[in-house]
């Protein structure tokens, strides 16, 4: 058995891999100064990936990871997009029960510019807190379990 240290992730990082965990199915890397992300290709057991706090801007090679079934990534900023006009988040790979959420904040900084907004096949439940969204023309919601859209 690999254990997974700080020391380990610097050489892996630098290798751009990690290879010597085979195994590995939880990763957690939030709270760190991440930039960019390796190929986690090497893991091809890894179930779990936490990356939130961090400063990713672009994520490649997810396809690589078969079995991901959760990823947690906050994309830092999100809100200060004050040109965003866009924004498709649909079929996100969540565990049995779990929903998508939007974080308030991230609503609120995007209020003013966002027009189209696809959260399709996600199990929200609730859309309430998508009021605060002004400009949105196009909204798309399909197979969720939305009971209620007032």
């Amino acid at each position: 058995m690999v254990r997974l240290t700080v020391d380990l992730i610097a050489k892996s990082s630098e290798r751009e891999d990690l290879s010597v965990c085979r195994n590995l199915t939880v990763l957690y890397l939030y709270d760190n100064r991440i930039t960019r992300m390796c190929d986690l290709g090497s893991a091809p057991k890894l179930t779990h990936l936490y990356l939130q706090n961090n400063c990713i801007s672009r994520m490649e090679n997810l396809s690589n990871l078969p079995r991901l079934s959760k990823l947690i990534v906050v994309v830092e900023g999100l809100e200060r997009l004050t040109e965003l006009r866009e924004l498709h988040v649909e079929k996100q790979r969540l565990p049995p029960g779990e929903k998508l959420l939007l974080e308030p904040r991230t609503l609120l900084g995007l209020a003013a510019s966002l027009r189209v907004l696809n959260i399709n096949q996600n199990n929200v439940d609730d859309i309430s807190d998508l009021d605060v969204l002004q400009e949105l023309t196009h909204f798309s919601a399909a197979d969720n379990k939305l009971h209620d859209i007032e």
